[in-house]
């Protein structure tokens, strides 16, 4: 039976109680799902996201989490602070709880290093966090989520950074950690390649204030 991460019903968000950006929401995610939600610039697709995480009260409606649901979000680079002197293995270990990049075979390691292994960040694992490329602190960003202990996980724009070849990895790195892992992915993008069209449980578009 699926488990239900969360579900919004009837929701209005927004910053302006009485001109909310998106009405009337009403969205679920399950288990092993990925969904994606399309949309022009400046349309709501990161105020739905923060609204979803909890950091946007909403206006009104219903949203219900199960204390079962571990979220992250993958922020837009641009949203990232880079003033700490960290490298790429110091802050992946921070934010995981437990040391990566070593043999050791626990299984919560395993699963990291095989999937830090498959983004690519093994080799530029020394770097410092402000050192890193674009593409570089995107692979970052996906890597810090994917080893948090998180099940539900937002990305914001999580391609725009790589180029093709790295587009295509990480998208099918997320479709088999869906699939095999039971990994929910919320993707926001203002573009979707054809070729991961039918990969998508579903897919909304932002559409004059609504979700559609």
């Amino acid at each position: 039976m699926e488990s239900k991460y969360f579900s919004l019903e009837d929701v209005s968000i927004g910053y302006n109680t009485k001109k909310p950006i998106l009405k009337n929401v009403n969205l679920t995610l399950k288990s092993g799902q990925m969904i994606a939600v399309i949309g022009s610039n400046g349309s709501g697709k990161t105020t739905l996201v923060k609204t979803i995480v909890g950091l946007i009260p909403l206006i009104s409606g219903l949203k219900q989490i199960p204390n079962t649901t571990k979220m992250s979000l993958v922020p837009q680079i641009k949203d990232l602070k880079l003033g700490f002197p960290l490298t790429v293995e110091a802050a992946l270990n921070l934010s995981s709880g437990f040391k990566i990049f070593k043999s050791n075979k626990v299984a919560k390691e395993k699963f990291a290093n095989e999937n830090l292994e498959r983004i690519g960040i093994h080799q530029y694992k020394n770097l410092l966090i402000r050192e890193c490329s674009g593409g570089q602190l995107q692979k970052y960003l996906i890597a810090r989520s994917l080893i948090s202990g998180s099940n539900c996980i937002f990305l914001d724009e999580p391609l725009d950074a790589l180029d093709e070849d790295s587009q295509k990895g990480i998208f099918y790195l997320l479709n088999d950690l869906s699939a095999k892992e039971n990994f929910s992915f919320f993707v926001i993008t203002h573009h979707l390649s054809k070729d991961w069209l039918s990969n998508f449980s579903k897919i909304y578009q932002i559409k004059d204030s609504s979700l559609v």
